[in-house]
């Protein structure tokens, strides 16, 4: 099966786990963060993420999905050791938009999915979650209640009458680096490095 096959035939399949094996994706890494080296083999889980520079709401979110998780999908990847990854290169510039929004350096990986678990799921969801955890003088986006916001995030339910958001994949298992670029972000405008 071809690379655009394996991914479309994924896309089709957001909110649910698939065993996955030769698929290609991609991944961001801001710079100074750890850097792999291309060929490098890696095996996810990884330690667990230290979420405590975050604002207090977006820890109190990634806890809540993780009890979730871990109550009702215990076999899903969990945000906190997984590898985040998008599905092609527009996934990816629309997570560089929504994740770096100041001036910045960072690395673009393109990675071979070797051999794993992989769920797709609309990233707006858990944006839904953490909002509804904000303090009382924001103004929502949506009118859904904080146990709707997270079981539509681990069922894969679209966020939009017209579907999917910005899409993440939570990955398990072995990855193989295949390409490594730099690049940098000024005045919101993307730029090799």
């Amino acid at each position: 099966m071809s690379q655009s096959a394996s991914n479309n035939e994924l896309e089709s399949n957001i909110g649910v786990l698939n065993d996955v094996s030769g698929v290609i994706v991609y991944h961001v890494v801001r710079i100074p963060k750890r850097q792999y080296e291309v060929n490098e083999t890696l095996e996810f889980p990884i330690s667990e993420r230290d979420f405590s520079s975050a604002p207090p709401y977006k820890q109190e979110a990634e806890n809540l999905l993780e009890q979730t998780r871990l109550n009702e999908f215990p076999e899903y990847p969990s945000r906190k050791d997984c590898l985040f990854v998008a599905r092609n290169l527009e996934d990816i510039e629309a997570w560089i938009h929504y994740k770096y929004r100041d001036d910045c350096d960072f690395v673009l990986y393109k990675i071979l999915l070797e051999k794993g678990k992989l769920i797709w799921l609309d990233t707006e969801w858990f944006e839904g979650v953490a909002e509804l955890l904000m303090p009382d003088d924001i103004v929502f986006t949506h009118n859904k209640t904080l146990p709707e916001c997270i079981s539509n995030y681990w069922n894969g339910v679209p966020y939009r009458k017209n579907g999917y958001g910005l899409i993440e994949g939570l990955f398990y298992g072995t990855i193989k680096i295949l390409s490594k670029d730099e690049y940098q972000i000024r005045n919101r405008k993307i730029i090799k490095a």
